[in-house]
């Protein structure tokens, strides 16, 4: 089945969401009974879309759910939520507007890790399994000096900062496909 793309309503906001199977009329909420649930998690500036391939393929035997979070993507809103624990509990309003109640496997990226991780701490009846890539689960104390150092250089230079400190400080890609460590 193709992958089909609906709104609904969570908490206020109009949300995007990415799911695989039959297309329903806009008030219908889909079948979400094929195999397991899976809800997928994107990270931050990023929307539901970049799940894309996985919802296709797992969406062969199980019932994939990826969305676009408040403020990313299609969905509405201006500015994000301020927490994880409001992301977290976000997706368990989604999965009761979507009438699932019983568990589902997140996964996620980067900050979608985050949420994903935060959500089976805080909702463990709810979570079946976890699969998390990259997650930006926050930053030690003795790494926030220079986490806010670095913030004040992008703020007043841009994202070109952050790259060219990415380029003199870690690993590059040559054209061959090698990889090889800058020095320090």
């Amino acid at each position: 089945m193709p992958t089909q793309t609906k709104y609904t309503d969570v908490k206020g906001y109009a949300t995007y969401y990415y799911y695989n199977g039959a297309t329903t009329l806009p008030d219908v909420v889909p079948d979400f009974s094929r195999g397991r649930k899976v809800v997928m998690l994107h990270g931050a500036g990023s929307n539901g879309h970049s799940w894309h391939n996985q919802v296709g393929h797992l969406g062969r035997a199980h019932s994939p759910l990826a969305i676009d979070l408040p403020a990313h993507g299609r969905s509405a809103g201006v500015d994000g939520l301020m927490t994880v624990q409001e992301y977290s509990d976000f997706v368990v309003a989604l999965l009761d507007a979507l009438g699932i109640a019983d568990q589902v496997a997140l996964a996620g990226i980067a900050v979608g890790s985050a949420i994903a991780l935060h959500f089976a701490a805080r909702y463990p009846e709810r979570t079946s399994a976890v699969v998390v890539g990259s997650p930006a689960t926050g930053i030690t104390p003795d790494r926030r000096a220079a986490a806010l150092e670095r913030l004040v250089q992008i703020e007043a230079g841009g994202m070109a900062v952050a790259v060219e400190n990415a380029m003199l400080n870690g690993e590059t890609i040559r054209l061959d496909g090698a990889i090889r460590m800058q020095p320090r």
